[in-house]
């Protein structure tokens, strides 16, 4: 039997107002196709019961294979933005499929002007201000090049090369990136981003209790940044560990997971009661996946 769990965390900051209520963010990333229960709704259920202010998709919702049905991805991301705003940055299955037309055909045209009209926000290399409680808070999606995908590539990545897609982080407004890779974590910081979204790694395929992933789906052994919530300079990265696989789809000590942060003002307690508030809780939600037909 298999089931997701839902990951919570807080964060913390300046720019949101003292006792204005958390700003509540779902992390959707890697369905890959996968279904939990008909018509995804047990995902659906565990959405809704959070209430998101938004939604983030931080991509690969679907597999980018020629003749692969992109129905269980359209549906799902459908039925999520007819109750929630919906912001989409694409992962390497998007891109891949984006930029190969004379191999996929109009496969991603369909799939982006579907979700387009049933309310998605895609955002490749774009910004949008977005309400979030009492204040606003700018979205920034960064669409990776397919080179940096690539098994045993050593490719770096700049702060200038996002500031050449995205121009300058807005110091104005909390600033969130979505940017499916999280193996550039320490340039999305040094870009600005005060919160990073993530996927892509599954979570390492394997994990070690107390050690992390093994495995990225580069072949590098041991990822730094696997799965989980990371500080990086003063500000974070949230990796998702994914919600499907796919060519892999192999997960041992590696349960499937829809994420959800809650973006706070600024902690009043003590050092020690914010210590313990920083901590993320847990949920395990019994929720059986199962595959689609095709």
């Amino acid at each position: 039997m298999k089931r997701f769990q839902v990951t919570e965390y807080e964060l913390y900051s300046d720019f949101f107002s003292v006792n204005a209520r958390p700003v509540t963010v779902v992390l959707l990333a890697d369905l890959h196709n996968c279904i939990y229960g008909k018509k995804n709704r047990r995902l659906l259920g565990a959405i809704e019961k959070v209430r998101p202010d938004f939604v983030l998709c931080a991509g690969d919702m679907l597999v980018g294979k020629k003749g692969r049905s992109m129905k269980p991805a359209v549906d799902f991301m459908t039925a999520v933005a007819k109750k929630f705003p919906v912001y989409y940055g694409n992962g390497n299955h998007e891109y891949r499929i984006r930029t190969e037309p004379q191999k996929y055909g109009s496969m991603y045209q369909e799939y982006e002007e579907t979700l387009t009209r049933a309310g998605v926000h895609f955002l490749m290399n774009d910004k949008a201000i977005v309400p979030a409680g009492n204040t606003y808070v700018s979205i920034y999606g960064y669409e990776l090049e397919g080179a940096y995908y690539r098994k045993f590539n050593e490719l770096e990545l700049t702060k200038r090369q996002l500031c050449a897609r995205l121009g300058e982080a807005d110091r104005n407004r909390f600033s969130i990136l979505i940017a499916h890779n999280p193996v550039y974590g320490d340039t999305y910081a040094e870009w600005g981003a005060d919160l990073t979204v993530s996927g892509h790694l599954h979570g390492g395929i394997i994990r070690i209790p107390g050690v992390g992933g093994i495995i990225s789906p580069q072949a590098r052994l041991f990822p730094k940044y696997d799965g989980g919530m990371y500080e990086i300079g003063g500000r974070h990265l949230a990796v998702s560990r994914g919600l499907g696989g796919h060519t892999v789809n192999i997960r041992i000590f590696n349960r499937p997971e829809l994420v959800v942060i809650k973006l706070c003002p600024p902690f009043q307690g003590s050092k020690e009661e914010r210590s313990r508030r920083k901590r993320h809780t847990v949920r395990r939600l019994l929720h059986r996946r199962s595959m689609p037909r095709e």
